[in-house]
Order: structure tokens, then sequence, then C-alpha cells
């Protein structure tokens, strides 16, 4: 007979201490790496007791010994959790705390040995990440920006940073991207850039106290995440028929061709076949929009150099419809169109390029380029460019 043991369920899973209401066992939840809980404490104590536990028979153990068992707050402690099945040398584990603050108890998850651990103290309750989305929801294709939308439990601290952590190489590096503006529905964007075809790309979200978090360490900084129940998000780049690009506000994008274009105004378009699809960025050139509940794009087509607005779309200061853009995250607008139906110009002339200006539902509010002019996309070069 051959036995086969696993030891998945010997790792520690519990956090038992009394933070106020006795002695009381608090389940981690498993975050992948590591596992971690958040406990609030209604006492003061300059040297509160805990352990970590396998299951409520406490055997195995992981705490200290007789000679060490003082343990310090927010910071990386490597083998600081002593694995214990028996003898006399075991001590419980200690940390001050503070009545009204929040403990966050992050552990490896090793069955059988030591685990590196870190306790983390706020004086407030971690928010939660409850929505994780993306536009495009499926693959992209190569060059076009990923609209990453999260959604959180409430209001945030002004302590509490918001990351969206990706890699494009299997977590070998990664990049932090923070998200610092919320709408008033908890929800922030922020866009990972466009990539080539193949770019297998895994991304998830998380909440720390860090502003500058590393990719060694971070998992023991973290207050909570949301990694798609540790299978993270991801999507890979498609190959596109043609030559997709994308540009926005101070952005210095790579474009077909290897050709760097440095444009202004805070918009986005991204040409796939008969299909434009126009992004427009609030809080980008001179705008009056931020905050807007709807923004509409008016438009005209240019035929011929110098023709100035021609086919225009849009009647300035309705709220009819035309030309209303879609919202896609916190002050983001999309519109997507086919310029020939759409400002119905004679479908054998070429377009030479676009006038547009960003308007609230009244018209009193508007949205510009970086000189308050006129945003202009010329559509006869390659990649097209605005002024």
């Amino acid at each position: 007979m051959v036995l086969i043991m696993s030891f998945v369920n010997a790792q520690p899973s519990w956090v038992r201490g009394d933070f106020g209401s006795g002695w009381s066992d608090y389940l981690m939840t498993d975050r992948g790496v590591v596992k971690a809980v958040t406990i609030y404490s209604t006492i003061t104590n300059t040297a509160n007791p805990f352990l970590f536990t396998r299951d409520l028979s406490y055997t195995p153990k992981w705490c200290g010994s007789i000679t060490d068992y003082a343990r310090s707050l927010n910071q990386l402690l490597h083998d600081a959790s002593y694995y214990y099945t028996s003898g006399s040398w075991d001590h419980d584990l200690t940390i001050p705390v503070t009545s009204g603050n929040y403990y966050t108890f992050i552990t490896t998850k090793n069955a059988a040995s030591n685990n590196d651990i870190a306790i983390l103290e706020t004086s407030f309750q971690p928010v939660s990440i409850v929505n994780v989305d993306r536009i495009p929801s499926g693959n992209p294709v190569q060059g076009t920006p990923v609209v990453v939308t999260i959604t959180l439990s409430a209001p945030k601290n002004a302590s509490e940073h918001v990351f969206l952590r990706w890699t494009s190489n299997n977590w070998l590096s990664s990049t932090f991207q923070e998200i610092t503006t919320f709408d008033a529905n908890g929800q922030g964007s922020i866009s990972i850039p466009g990539l080539p075809a193949g770019t297998s790309v895994s991304y998830y979200v998380l909440t720390t106290t860090q502003t500058n978090p590393i990719d060694s360490t971070i998992d023991f900084f973290t207050l909570n995440l949301n990694n798609n129940a540790n299978s993270n998000y991801s999507y890979t780049v498609v190959q596109s028929t043609g030559c997709p690009f994308s540009f926005s506000l101070g952005n210095d994008t790579t474009l077909c061709g290897g050709n760097g274009l440095l444009l202004s105004p805070g918009i986005a378009v991204s040409p796939y076949g008969d299909t434009l699809i126009i992004t427009y960025d609030a809080t980008k050139g001179q705008s009056q929009l931020v905050g807007a509940s709807k923004v509409y794009m008016h438009a005209g087509a240019e035929l011929h150099p110098n023709g100035g607005w021609q086919y225009v779309k849009g009647n300035w200061g309705m709220d009819d419809g035309i030309g209303l853009m879609n919202k896609i995250g916190p002050d983001l607008w999309q519109i997507k169109i086919n310029p020939v139906s759409y400002f119905n110009y004679p479908a054998d002339s070429s377009l030479n390029g676009i006038f547009m200006v960003f308007r609230d539902a009244s018209g009193n509010l508007t949205g510009k380029d970086d000189n308050g002019n006129d945003i202009w996309v010329n559509m006869n070069t390659t990649p097209p460019t605005t002024s």
C-alpha cells in the first residue's frame, strides 16, 4: 500500500487571539500566495497575545518561543511564526493593539515549517473591492488600451491607495498603476496601455497604505484585493486587420511603424475596418465636463484641406441623443461611428479630417484641446494626428 499525504489542509488557516471579546478564532481568506484576515480590536494592550492554527484543535500551530515572541507591526517579518507540534518551548505571539484600530494579519502558507508574517495596523476599516470590469470585455486588438473600472465598497480612507497591478510576462515583473479618482458610486478607472498582438496580460486590484509598492513585498502590505478568486483577471491581445492606434493627453505612444506621437487633446481614436471608436477623457485638455451626467460629441467631417466644419453632426444645446456618448468610466466617454454613414458625406469622397467639440446636454459646458480650441483629427495621415 502506498500512502499519499496532502498537507494542503495543514496550512495556517485561523488566527486565535483576544481582541476584546475573549479568546476567539478568526478564519483567514486564501489570497493565493498568502492568507489574511482583518480583526477589529476593542481593547488596548501593549502585548496582546495571538497565534496561528491549522484548525480548532491547535495542532499544529504557529507561535513564538519562550525567548522570542514579541512582534512588530507594519513590517514583513521573515520566519516569525514558529511551527509547533509538541514540546514546552512554545509561547503566544504578541503585538501592541489599540482600541478602535484594525489589524490585518497576513501569513505565508507553509504547512510544516515556519512562516513569514505581517500585521498591518490601520485606524480605519479597509475598503473592499467589490467589482472589477474592463472595456473591451473580450480580447483587445493590438495597440488598444484596456480600461479597467473598479468599484469600492465604501469611500476609501485618505491613507488607502488603490492600485491596478498587471504583468505581461507571467509575473516575472509587474506594473503598479494607482487609481486616484472615484465617483459618487465608488467607481474608478485606469487604462492598461495598448500592447502588441500575442501578449498575455494578467491583472488584479489591491489596496495598501504604501505609496510605492514593489513586487517582492506587496503581498505582505496588501489590505484587500480582488484577484478573481485567486485566478487573476486576464486577456490576450489579438491581431487586427490594419494598423490600430490610440492616443491621449501627454502620452508618447509607439504606433505602427515605430513612430512616436505626442498629442494634446484628451481623446483616443481607434479605427478598425469601417468603425471609428472615439474615447473622450473629460479630465484632459480645457474641460468643464468633469462630473458631467451626459456628454455629447459635436462633430463635423472635413473632406478637403481648409474646408472647415462640413457635414456637421449634432444640435448644439439640444439633449436629443444625436452625438450622445456612452459613459465607460469616471469622466470617460465613448462613441462608435461609421464616418460615412454618421456624417452622411458622399461614400466616394475621402475624409481629410474630423472637427469635434464635446459638450454637456445643455451646451453650456464644453471640452476642447489644451489651448481651448476645437479639436481637429487629421485623417489624411498614417497614423492620424490632432491639432
